[in-house]
């Protein structure tokens, strides 16, 4: 009994301190009641640092000034402001700590208006967070006095050794070098930090600080990512060499960022370049870096530095001359195999664009720059579409990607072509933004169509343009001599809600011309030589990916053949029977249509025309092969009866006849073949034929039945298969 009451008695205390607790929380003012609310997992979930600065949390978070201390927060405010900070202490759904978050809205961020064990408090929960990945400073940080400032680094400088921070930022705090000392400590010596990005942008104050950056880079076994940023201070020689070193031992390090930093190159050159040079760095970004050396350090980048895979400069400060012999290297020697070139109008001449494009430009090598012009006036823009004209016209072909900007004016695509040595790219896609109606009356409009009618344009895009009803002949003038063009997106525009279908219209135009180059490429009953003029012509060919051929070749088979079945590996006695298999399960016409023409297909042109698609010639007994019942069912488990219909419709078409058809017309089969050959029955081939490429065939336009009847034939022998 004894025992139960004293249980009763604890019940009732703690009934008691429950009631307590609902008390104070009512007394709560509803703001900071919602906003505990949240932090503490009801309701909508914070990731971020509340804003204390809003009007209804000043009251308990004053901005300091002459008139107001920290001292005059009391009594029922100083448990309010209590509760908040404890509420964001224990929050377990923070991914980001941005120290401006906490009171957003002012250029400085003034710590002082917590003191150090407010701080303490708050910071204390994220020190073993698995949930939080990024620390943000982005502001300068005032205090009273510099000791607050650095024990607010030290606390940081802990949360990075334990807990689970991934991204650090720091722009324009300047810290000073005792305050870079204490956020490097937390990370030295340990190994087990989980930092993979560092951003650094006027972040210290003066370059003794520097040699506590590399302590923190030495000390983050897993950074990918460095960027150091507009840092215009002079730094010395010893600075500069513990930097590059820190950089070079860092094996993580993929990404190395630059921007308008006078001592870029000297740290470039340092770093990157040389035996002893840095070989984990794949991505290098420069951005307004300026140095009479520049030109030479990245030429001797582009070339000694294997590693360096993308490259990107933007806006870099350089004589057209600078510019020239960088294109050259590109050309002829560069690794990389992205390199991406910004221009401003306003800092670069158009001498310098130029004279890089074109020096740039090979007619043997596969493009790999892309260049970005921005432009602030009309003419700029027209020189841009100057260039984009000389590159249509394929005469620069240096280019993968052109970007003028005037609020994203074009954007410009050139594709590799099959990936073969000594082909130049391909143009595949376009992205046009015409925003003003004086380009199109000063004809550039026009000019550019013109441009586009003997290329291998496929996609056209010109989403949010402004094109009015002469644009739009001149569009549908190009539909009907350009036959490459697969899409053509005009969302956004007006013509893409005209009550006149001007959007269905160009959408008919395409389809009518799918329809029309299938017919030119010969895969309609046209006579052979025209189909194997256009399917093994260059420019035919080149016009379509090479799994796009084969989706071509197969549209009577099945719409959704092709992809991933055409690759140079894979076997085409299993493709064969994939196709058979798709068209059985219904994703294919009815099996009447799926008749090869008579008049012009045999199995040998098949075997070539897919031979070519392959990459590799085959003969076409390897068809008979894949189509065959026993291979076929070392494939595909299951019932075989799909084969039949296939084989009966399709095969017969391209002269294949069965020893059914061969005893109902005898007469026509002997007269097929000469007076010296032998009739081949069901299990024979011709032995001559059986190890002998496929020729390509005459290009002969309209052979005529005659001329076809003259040609001599060939001897066959009688194989027989067991």
């Amino acid at each position: 009994m004894e025992g139960a009451g004293t249980s009763i008695s604890q019940a009732a205390e703690l009934a008691k301190r429950e009631m307590d607790s609902a008390d104070e929380e009512s007394e709560l003012p509803s703001a900071i009641q919602d906003l505990v609310q949240r932090l503490g997992g009801q309701g909508e979930p914070i990731s971020r640092l509340p804003d204390l600065n809003r009007p209804q949390f000043l009251e308990f978070f004053p901005i300091r000034d002459f008139w107001t201390s920290l001292s005059t927060i009391t009594g029922w405010r100083s448990q309010v402001r209590l509760r908040v900070l404890e509420s964001i202490a224990s929050c377990n759904t923070l991914e980001t700590l941005g120290v401006s978050d906490i009171f957003f809205g002012f250029k400085r961020v003034d710590i002082s208006r917590l003191t150090d064990s407010e701080w303490e408090l708050v910071l204390r929960g994220f020190r073993y967070s698995t949930i939080l990945r990024e620390i943000h400073v982005n502001t300068p940080l005032i205090a009273s006095s510099d000791a607050e400032v650095e024990s607010f680094c030290s606390q940081l400088g802990r949360i990075l050794n334990s807990s689970s921070v991934t991204v650090l930022t720091l722009r324009g705090c300047r810290l000073s070098a005792r305050c870079w000392l204490n956020l490097a400590s937390g990370l030295r010596g340990h190994s087990n930090s989980k930092l993979k990005s560092l951003e650094l942008c006027v972040a210290w104050e003066y370059s003794s600080a520097v040699k506590h950056v590399a302590d923190m880079i030495n000390s983050a076994p897993l950074l990918e990512t460095l960027t150091l940023g507009y840092c215009y201070n002079h730094m010395d020689d010893e600075a500069l060499g513990i930097l590059s070193q820190a950089l070079i031992q860092s094996s993580s390090l993929k990404e190395l960022s630059l921007e308008m930093v006078d001592w870029g190159t000297a740290l470039l050159l340092k770093a990157l370049a040389g035996h002893d040079r840095n070989r984990s760095i794949e991505r290098l970004r420069l951005g307004r870096v300026g140095s009479d050396r520049l030109g030479d350090c990245l030429r001797e980048l582009l070339i000694s530095n294997p590693s360096l895979k993308e490259v990107e400069l933007r806006f870099l400060r350089m004589y057209p001359g600078q510019w020239h012999q960088l294109g050259e290297v590109i050309r002829d020697n560069a690794v990389a195999t992205t390199i991406l070139v910004g221009f401003d109008f306003k800092d670069d001449n158009w001498y310098s664009i130029e004279a890089f494009a074109r020096s740039a430009s090979s007619d043997v090598k596969d493009s790999t720059v892309e260049l970005e012009i921005q432009t602030t006036n009309e003419d700029e823009v027209m020189l841009s579409l100057t260039l984009l004209g000389r590159v249509l016209r394929r005469e620069i072909k240096s280019l993968s990607i052109l970007d003028a900007c005037k609020q994203k004016i074009i954007t410009l695509s050139i594709l590799p072509m099959k990936g073969k040595t000594g082909e130049t790219s391909v143009l595949k896609r376009l992205e046009l933004c015409v925003r003003s109606k004086d380009l199109l009356k000063k004809g550039v409009w026009k000019d550019l169509l013109c441009s586009m009618q003997g290329n291998h344009l496929t996609h056209l895009d010109l989403s949010d343009s402004e094109l009015d009803e002469e644009a739009f002949r001149d569009l549908m003038g190009l539909l009907r001599v350009n036959l490459a063009l697969q899409e053509i997106d005009v969302s956004r525009t007006s013509w893409a809600w005209a009550r006149d279908g001007k959007a269905a219209q160009i959408q008919e135009a395409l389809r009518q011309n799918q329809k029309l180059f299938i017919y030119k490429a010969g895969l309609y009953p046209i006579q052979q030589g025209y189909l194997f003029e256009k399917l093994l012509d260059n420019r035919m060919c080149r016009c379509l990916e090479i799994t796009k051929v084969w989706q071509v070749i197969a549209a009577m088979l099945s719409k959704d053949v092709g992809g991933h079945y055409v690759t140079k590996n894979t076997g085409w006695n299993w493709v064969f029977a994939a196709i058979v298999k798709e068209w059985q399960e219904g994703r294919a016409p009815n099996a009447d249509g799926l008749c090869g023409n008579p008049e012009s297909w045999t199995i040998e042109l098949w075997a070539q025309v897919l031979g070519l698609c392959a990459g590799n010639p085959f003969h076409w007994a390897c068809i008979f092969w894949g189509t065959n019942h026993r291979n076929v069912k070392d494939m595909f488990k299951g019932s075989m009866n799909f084969l039949s219909s296939f084989v009966i419709n399709f095969y017969r078409g391209m002269g294949l006849h069965t020893e059914a058809k061969l005893r109902k017309f005898p007469l026509e089969m002997k007269i097929a073949g000469s007076d010296d050959e032998v009739v081949l029955g069901d299990n024979e081939v011709a032995s001559e034929e059986y190890n002998i490429e496929p020729a390509p065939p005459s290009t002969k336009v309209d052979k005529s039945e005659e001329d076809i009847m003259k040609q001599p034939t060939k001897k066959r022998c009688k194989l027989q298969i067991s």
